[in-house]
């Protein structure tokens, strides 16, 4: 169990999300929603130890996570940035060789196993034999997108955070993403992904929370938190909820 007690983080003294409180319970999607700003990415850095807590704790198994060691830390969370670099001089299967580094001794080859885990992770994004040679500096945006989700699920880490990972991918790709995250769901896996789109996070996540103005302005399943008040009090608009008939789940519908 993940679990954040009364957590500030940001930079210096400046807090950019505020006293927030939440448990991630395993075998679920969360999707961080909220106006730009409010701290959706911070909030996720900050649960992967990239962002530094400025008061409060954030507990893994019942202990503080600044405990664990890195190489732990790593197969407890695979991390996927809205922005990543590109490495020069590695191809694409190369970079996602890097997601089994937590599991192996140092210095010692990739095990069949690991093999197995990097063949299908490529499988799962649809990396196929004319794209994993290629240098990553060749690749169109999506593609490096595919490239850098593959390595994280290579990583076969507890706790997948995921910042805007449907950014780049055409739609064929997005639904691909969201149905390898409902996969990994069903393993026991716990996802935790940043999402603009609305109505594809009440689709496909179990948990919305909703932040705004640095605080978690409430957390829930969809049909409890996607009601045309909330809409209008975070994002500022007046929209009606449907219901999508192939999921039953709430619809956000513009006027």
């Amino acid at each position: 169990m993940l679990s954040l007690e009364n957590v500030s983080a940001g930079y210096k003294d400046t807090p950019v999300i505020s006293h927030i409180s939440a448990e991630f319970t395993p075998g679920k999607i969360y999707a961080l929603l909220g106006p730009n700003g409010c701290g959706k990415s911070t909030l996720l850095r900050t649960i992967a130890q990239l962002q530094p807590v400025i008061s409060g704790q954030i507990n893994y198994q019942g202990q503080s996570i600044s405990r664990l060691t890195n190489r732990h830390r790593a197969k407890v969370f695979a991390m996927l940035s809205q922005q990543n670099p590109i490495p020069e001089g590695i191809n694409v299967r190369q970079l996602v060789e890097f997601g089994r580094t937590p599991h192996q001794r140092f210095f010692a080859k990739l095990t069949a196993t690991d093999q197995h885990i990097i063949e299908q992770s490529m499988q799962w994004c649809e990396l196929d034999e004319t794209l994993i040679h290629k240098p990553l500096s060749d690749l169109s945006g999506g593609q490096r997108q595919r490239a850098w989700l593959a390595m994280a699920l290579a990583q076969q880490s507890q706790y997948l955070l995921l910042d805007e990972p449907t950014t780049y991918l055409d739609l064929k790709h997005q639904i691909k993403l969201m149905n390898i995250l409902n996969t990994l769901k069903e393993k026991g896996k716990t996802i935790i992904c940043v999402l603009h789109d609305l109505n594809q996070a009440s689709h496909y996540c179990d948990e919305l929370m909703i932040l705004n103005n640095a605080q978690l302005y409430t957390q829930g399943p969809p049909d409890k938190v996607m009601t045309s008040q909330m809409l209008e009090n975070v994002f500022e608009i007046k929209a009606t909820i449907s219901r999508n008939e192939q999921s039953n789940t709430p619809m956000v519908i513009l006027p």
